[in-house]
């Protein structure tokens, strides 16, 4: 997947950006995958929440269900053992999503009790927001931002962006600040973990320039971190956090 090429000026990008101040009632809460390993699916289905609130200015503000990607969504993917983004967002764009009161959280590797090909009222779900809205709630090809200032323009134009991060065992013991990994850290195992990228700061340094980071809303529960939100240093690929970033234009009515 290349990245696509944007035209603005980086210059002109603010220094400090939270898209819950921009749109405060359009960004989906943190999440708490539990002991499943879902990441995949609840950035996924985070992502595209957020993009068709956004994109829709509100009419379709909805909270789609990460289960029905992680129960149905199995073909190459592995549920609560990890799965492949691409798949994920290939998924949406071929079948769409229900919401999430329509397809509660397990976090199990539950069998798909939907038809792939199916309409919100055969699938059972409430009537949305949106009373044009009769089909599931699908994506247009999910694309990749190619650098720190592309991904800040795409968030400060269109919303929240997926990203996958290397965790290194200090990263679980995180409760505050502007996190960077430790050398000690990388002679331990490490994976990979799925995220939602929601702005960026700046924290002052007092021996140099100011120390960037990305707003980073992380889905292990509000007890964890910055009340479940998390800084990484921004600019530096600090945990390959810049090397695959995403983003989805949502298909609102």
């Amino acid at each position: 997947m290349n990245p696509v090429r944007r035209i603005y000026d980086p210059d002109a990008l603010p220094r400090e950006f939270d898209s819950r101040t921009r749109w405060p009632r359009d960004i989906s809460d943190i999440q708490d995958q539990g002991w499943c390993g879902a990441s995949w699916a609840i950035s996924t289905a985070d992502v595209a929440s957020d993009r068709f609130a956004i994109m829709s200015k509100g009419v379709e503000g909805v909270e789609l269900s990460a289960q029905h990607l992680l129960s149905c969504n199995n073909r190459g993917q592995q549920g609560c053992k990890g799965g492949y983004l691409d798949r994920a967002w290939l998924f949406l764009r071929k079948f769409g999503l229900v919401d999430k009161e329509c397809y509660p959280w397990t976090g199990r590797n539950d069998q798909c009790r939907l038809r792939k090909r199916s309409n919100l009222k055969g699938a059972g779900c409430r009537n949305p927001s949106n009373p044009l809205r009769t089909e599931l709630y699908k994506v247009g090809p999910a694309y990749r931002l190619g650098n720190e200032t592309d991904i800040m323009q795409e968030i400060l134009t269109s919303g929240p962006v997926q990203a996958t991060m290397r965790v290194y065992q200090d990263f679980f013991i995180y409760q505050s600040g502007v996190y960077r990994h430790s050398r000690s850290a990388e002679l331990h195992d490490s994976g990979y973990h799925s995220v939602k990228i929601i702005g960026w700061g700046e924290e002052p340094s007092y021996h140099g320039p100011p120390l960037k980071y990305w707003l980073v809303a992380n889905s292990w529960g509000h007890n964890w971190g910055e009340d479940g939100l998390f800084r990484i240093q921004k600019g530096t690929n600090e945990c390959e956090i810049e090397l695959y970033v995403l983003a989805v234009w949502a298909k609102t009515i």
